[in-house]
């Protein structure tokens, strides 16, 4: 569970932002306008941050999505979750970065994912802003949201997120049922689990101040044994991407 105590502290990040700018009501729109999407799903009010290691940096934001936001983004995935791969650097790194974005299946990862488009909707687009504005990075940096799904008995074993991904954010999508003691974030080198809450999110450096890849923050899902879990990757790419690309290729839905 997320600690209280050592030298964490709490703080509110305020949620909206010049990106982040309401939209007009219904009154002052045309008939055939876009829905209101700041009506139809909500942003949270506020978002709380909490740094629960200081070294490595592991920060939690309590209430990171709605709760529309949530079944928004659950909603555009019904339909179209896949196998879940991971880059060619998870089994064999090379020294080619072109050949580790090449995604393949692998035994170590068991559970599905789906790939959103890029802005594929207002929503997506002010999570992807959101994600933007807490990690510093332009939102050109933010990987298309790749969202995962954990039945009981799934897991995505040990592994680091690439040293060509400075920052990571992970999304909790839902909790999970009473007495379920798997479905956690596992740092086994910092000896940390993260229980996931819905709506809350994670967020580790996966570098040294040196550029090299920070070993400390490898990390695990464990499987859940009763529920099912969701939750949403958003990888920030030190390469700012050209609109529709990520893992150095183009969409592919």
């Amino acid at each position: 569970n997320v600690s209280q105590s050592g030298s964490s502290y709490c703080t509110v990040v305020g949620v909206m932002t010049a990106v982040e700018s309401a939209v007009p009501g219904p009154s002052h729109r045309e008939p055939d306008a876009e829905p209101d999407w700041e009506t139809l799903v909500p942003r949270p009010a506020e978002i709380a941050r909490q740094v629960i290691i200081d070294d490595p940096k592991i920060t939690v934001f309590f209430n990171f999505l709605s709760d529309a936001e949530v079944d928004h983004l659950l909603e555009l995935a019904e339909s179209r979750w896949t196998r879940a791969l991971v880059g060619r650097s998870y089994v064999a790194k090379t020294t080619d970065v072109n050949t580790d974005f090449v995604r393949v299946e692998s035994e170590n990862r068991t559970a599905n994912m789906c790939m959103l488009l890029s802005a594929e909707t207002p929503v997506v687009r002010r999570i992807e802003e959101r994600v933007s504005r807490v990690t510093g990075y332009g939102v050109n940096h933010v990987e298309r949201l790749n969202m995962a799904r954990y039945h009981p008995g799934q897991f995505f074993k040990e592994h680091h997120d690439g040293d060509y991904r400075p920052v990571t954010v992970f999304i909790y999508l839902n909790n999970l049922e009473e007495g379920d003691e798997g479905g956690e974030t596992l740092f086994p080198h910092i000896g940390k689990a993260i229980k996931p809450i819905k709506g809350m999110a994670i967020m580790w450096n996966n570098l040294l101040e040196n550029g090299d890849e920070d070993n400390r923050v490898r990390h695990e899902a464990t499987a859940p044994v009763k529920s099912i879990k969701y939750g949403v990757n958003c990888f920030v790419n030190r390469t700012g991407l050209q609109p529709g690309f990520a893992w150095g290729g183009p969409q592919d839905g």
